[in-house]
């Protein structure tokens, strides 16, 4: 265990080198005034609107997000082919009675956008749920259980982001971000920690995250969504 720990003490000391760390403009930037919650709430739902950055399923993720939060998850991890909650669950069965649970509240809720941001999306959110359904499966990262999200129809690949979407699309998109951290993932096993490189906007309701195994450099691995602050932007 112990020699465990210092691996990982001596990996997240030079994780800086996996990514070569250069400073990016927003870096060299002096600190901005933070935005106005009116101001960020804008933000959120201009970079959530833009279709470029998203896949098909993007807008059902979107209209059960609330449903996510009252379940009592705060963070959503949406990979290109999944959405999955950041709560590590028990077991596989803990998980299973917690999409149970998601579900009924999915099934009884009538989900509406804010009319204009409706417009943006152009399809209702009660329309846009439909079309997916939650399950549960083990984690990518450490085995653990946990709620997803998928596509109902078995015939159709789930898609949440855009595909072969980088880092660099985002920030020609979007512009650079407004802070830059490493995360490392354990495990939990002999494996190598994961280690996310993590590019923030909109005071980190929306976080674009590149991974250190990814095949393609730059790629974007998933996106973590805040579920309170994403609801009180576009509900």
């Amino acid at each position: 265990m112990r020699t465990r720990t210092l691996a990982l003490l001596l990996l997240a000391l030079i994780t800086q080198l996996t990514f070569l760390d250069i400073p990016s403009k927003a870096s060299m930037q002096p600190p901005q005034t933070p935005a106005s919650p009116q101001d960020n709430q804008a933000k959120i739902k201009d970079i959530l609107s833009d279709s470029t950055l998203w896949g098909h399923d993007f807008p059902a993720l979107l209209a059960s997000i609330k449903d996510w939060g009252e379940s009592g998850e705060t963070k959503i991890e949406v990979f290109a082919d999944e959405a999955v909650g950041a709560t590590p669950q028990a077991d596989i069965a803990h998980a299973l009675t917690q999409a149970a649970i998601f579900h009924r509240r999915m099934t009884v809720d009538k989900p509406s956008f804010r009319p204009q941001f409706e417009a943006s999306m152009q399809i209702s959110a009660s329309d846009a749920m439909n079309t997916v359904v939650p399950s549960a499966h083990s984690s990518k990262d450490d085995q653990s259980g946990r709620v997803v999200l998928l596509n109902s129809s078995a015939a159709t690949q789930t898609s949440y982001l855009a595909p072969g979407l980088t880092i660099q699309q985002v920030q020609q998109r979007r512009g650079q971000p407004e802070s830059v951290t490493t995360r490392l993932i354990d495990s939990g096993d002999e494996r190598r920690p994961l280690v996310l490189r993590l590019y923030q906007y909109a005071q980190g309701a929306i976080v674009f995250a590149e991974s250190d195994v990814t095949p393609r450099q730059g790629a974007v691995e998933r996106v973590i969504l805040d579920t309170a602050k994403i609801s009180s932007a576009i509900f």
